[in-house]
C-alpha cells in the first residue's frame, strides 16, 4: 500500500540558514565584483579602480551601468563558454550577440596515434579492452569499438563534478577561464561565504551519491549518503536522517534504513555496474559520438574519412588510468 512519509523537522547537523542569508554559498548582503575573466573580488572601491586601471579606462564620461536578468539557456552558454573562451561574460551577456562556436568540427575525428600499442602479456587490473580501426596509412585512428565496460568509463565522466576537473588542472593553464572561477573562490573566506563547510563543497566536490561508478579509473571520492531511520509509530509512518530528534521513548519502534543504489539494475540487483545493460557493443569515434554497432555506421566513417576499406586494421590496446587521464578528459572540451 502507497502512503506518504512525513518528515519530522529539526536541525541538521549542516549549519543551517535563514533565507536573509542568501544564496547556497555566499552570504546575502555580500556583493562582488566579477571580472570578463571570472575573477571574483569582494566590492570594495579599491578593486574597482584597479578593475578600471586594468582595462585602461580612464575617462568615466563612457562607463555606463546596466542591468541584465540572466535566463537559464544564458547561465548555460556562460557555463560552456568559460571551458573554451577567456571573455565567457561578453559573449554571454544578451546585449553582445557574439559567440563562441562549439561545432563538431571542434572536436574532428581521425587525430594522429600518440603513442605505439603496447602489448601485455596480462591483462592489468581496472584496465578495459577497446578495439580502434586504424588506417594504417595514415597511421589514425578512425573509430572504436568496445563493449559496456568501456561506455560506462566514457558514461561516467559527465558525472564528475566540474570543480574536480579544474582542482586537477589547476596548476596548468586552461583553454577557457574557469580557473580564474575556481581560485576566486579559494582566496574567499568566511567574510563572503558561509563556512569552510560550504567552501569545501565548491573547491573539493565529491561524486554525488549514488552515480558512482565501480570500475572508475579516475579515483574521485563519492558522497556517502545519509544515514535514515524509520518506523511505524502509532498510525504515522516516520523517518528522519538526524537520529537526535527521535524520541528516547520511541527508539525501539525506529529502525535504520538503506538506501538503494539507484543504478541497480531491477532483475539482477546488481550494485555499481555502471549505465549500460546488457552485453552490447558500441562504435564510438574520435569526437566521443557514440552509437550500437552497426556496419553502415562503420563504412560511413571511413568514407568520411576518405580511407579505403581495405587500409583499415583492427587492432586491440587496454585502457587504464594512464590514458584515462584528467589531461586528456579536459582536452575533450
Amino acid at each position: 500500500m502507497d502512503y506518504e512519509v512525513p518528515m519530522r523537522k529539526g536541525e541538521s547537523k549542516t549549519p543551517s540558514f535563514s533565507d536573509k542569508d542568501g544564496g547556497v554559498f555566499v552570504k546575502g548582503l555580500s556583493r562582488f565584483i566579477i571580472s570578463d575573466d571570472l575573477q571574483v573580488t569582494p566590492l570594495t572601491t579599491a578593486a574597482s579602480f584597479s578593475l578600471f586601471s586594468k582595462l585602461g579606462i580612464m575617462d568615466w564620461s563612457g562607463i555606463e551601468n546596466n542591468i541584465f536578468y540572466l535566463r537559464v539557456d544564458e547561465a548555460l552558454n556562460l557555463l560552456i563558454c568559460s571551458l573554451v573562451s577567456k571573455k565567457p561574460l561578453i559573449e554571454t551577456l544578451p546585449k553582445h550577440k557574439a559567440a563562441t562556436e562549439l561545432n563538431a568540427g571542434n572536436f574532428n575525428q581521425g587525430k594522429p596515434v600518440e603513442h605505439q600499442m603496447e602489448e601485455e602479456k596480462n591483462i592489468q587490473d581496472g584496465k578495459v579492452t577497446i578495439k580502434p580501426m586504424v588506417s594504417k596509412s595514415k597511421k589514425k585512428v578512425c573509430y572504436a569499438e568496445a563493449k559496456k565496460d568501456f561506455m560506462n568509463l566514457l558514461f561516467s565522466c559527465l558525472t564528475i563534478p566540474l570543480g574536480h576537473f579544474v582542482k586537477q588542472k589547476c596548476s596548468s593553464s586552461l583553454n577557457g577561464c574557469i580557473d580564474h572561477l575556481y581560485k576566486s573562490v579559494q582566496d574567499l573566506d568566511e567574510q563572503c561565504l558561509k563556512t569552510n563547510y560550504h567552501k569545501e563543497l565548491l573547491v573539493s566536490p565529491k561524486l554525488a551519491s549514488g552515480i558512482g561508478y565501480q570500475n572508475d579509473l579516475l579515483g574521485i571520492e563519492e558522497a556517502h549518503p545519509p544515514n535514515y531511520y524509520g518506523g511505524d509509530i502509532g498510525i504515522f509512518a516516520y523517518i528522519t536522517s538526524d537520529k537526535s530528534l527521535i524520541p528516547s521513548y520511541e527508539s525501539k519502534m525506529i529502525t535504520e534504513l538503506k538506501v538503494v543504489d539507484p543504478k541497480s539494475h531491477y532483475k539482477d540487483g546488481e550494485n555499481g555496474e555502471g549505465f549500460i545493460t546488457g552485453q552490447a557493443i558500441f562504435t564510438a569515434t574520435d569526437g566521443l559520438i557514440i552509437r550500437p554497432i552497426s556496419p553502415i555506421l562503420g563504412l560511413s566513417i571511413l568514407n568520411e574519412l576518405k580511407v579505403p576499406f581495405s587500409d583499415n586494421e583492427e587492432q586491440t590496446m587496454l585502457v587504464g588510468k594512464k590514458e584515462v587521464s584528467f589531461t586528456n578528459l579536459l582536452n575533450s572540451f
